[in-house]
């Protein structure tokens, strides 16, 4: 298997570090963002249903159903609503914005509803058909009356919260591809010196004891290392250059000259030397 460059390995780890960064990034930004919209949602369908309550209590002992029906015309005009309907304690529909609801009770429309369980302002989230139901109890000085009924279209905030995340995931996205172009610059920043370096090793073994050129502009530390390294090869090339001029003298005299190690094996042996033996 042959090992990746230092460039490779630093590209691939920080690819996958910034990626799952970029995901936890994309999935916490979507979901509190989610989480507010549908909040926001939320609290709006309860103060309808707690403001048409209040309205239509004034004349709910009064029985003007007429005022009534004209008051719920016209909140169904705000943002958002679909429909509002009042019932009596028991849940029986008796005046809603759409009429064909009149005679129903609300919990055949929503069976999670329970009178017992609305006596403070509540909501249901209908997901499958994109709707809020809100209600709140229709009161007056503490004498219960019955139930006020709002349906909230959740279609703008379905579209705002997919907006969220289409823009979380582009942004989330670039900032990795970025991320990933700057890392590969940096690894190059580390990786062409320290090639360049290895190749100079490799030169200084075949002989050659020129600088590097490496300057460390860049980093510091490689530049140090460089410099280090042309000072050991200019020393390398004076000791090399300095044992050829003594060959060269040694090759030079008319005297015999040869010189052996602990084992008394020849190690240098000049041409008159040679001719004797």
């Amino acid at each position: 298997m042959t090992p990746l460059k230092l460039r490779d390995h630093i590209a691939i780890y920080l690819s996958i570090i910034t990626l799952l960064l970029s995901l936890a990034f994309i999935y916490l930004s979507t979901t509190r963002f989610t989480r507010q919209a549908l909040s926001g949602l939320e609290e709006y369908g309860e103060s309808m249903a707690i403001d048409s309550a209040i309205m239509t209590s004034h004349f709910f002992l009064a029985k003007d159903y007429e005022a009534m029906q004209q008051l719920i015309m016209e909140f169904v005009k705000h943002p958002k609503i679909q429909m509002i309907s009042i019932s009596d304690t028991r849940g029986n529909i008796i005046l809603s914005s759409d009429a064909a609801l009149i005679g129903t009770n609300i919990a055949d429309i929503d069976p999670e509803w329970h009178p017992d369980s609305a006596r403070a302002a509540t909501h249901i989230l209908q997901n499958d058909k994109e709707k809020l139901i809100a209600l709140a109890p229709i009161s007056r000085e503490n004498v219960p009356l019955g139930f006020s009924r709002v349906t909230i279209s959740m279609a703008d905030t379905k579209r705002a919260i997919n907006n969220g995340k289409r823009q979380g995931l582009i942004v989330g996205l670039s900032a990795w591809i970025l991320t990933v172009l700057l890392g590969t610059y940096a690894a190059g920043l580390l990786s062409n010196p320290i090639r360049l370096l290895a190749a100079q090793t490799k030169r200084i073994q075949e002989g050659d004891f020129s600088p590097t050129g490496i300057t460390g502009q860049q980093v510091q530390e490689l530049g140090d290392f460089s410099h280090a390294l042309n000072l050991m090869a200019e020393a390398i090339g004076k000791r090399e250059a300095s044992l050829q001029t003594m060959v060269t003298h040694l090759d030079n005299l008319p005297s015999p000259v040869f010189s052996v190690d602990p084992r008394f094996l020849v190690t240098y042996i000049n041409p008159i030397a040679a001719k004797m033996a």
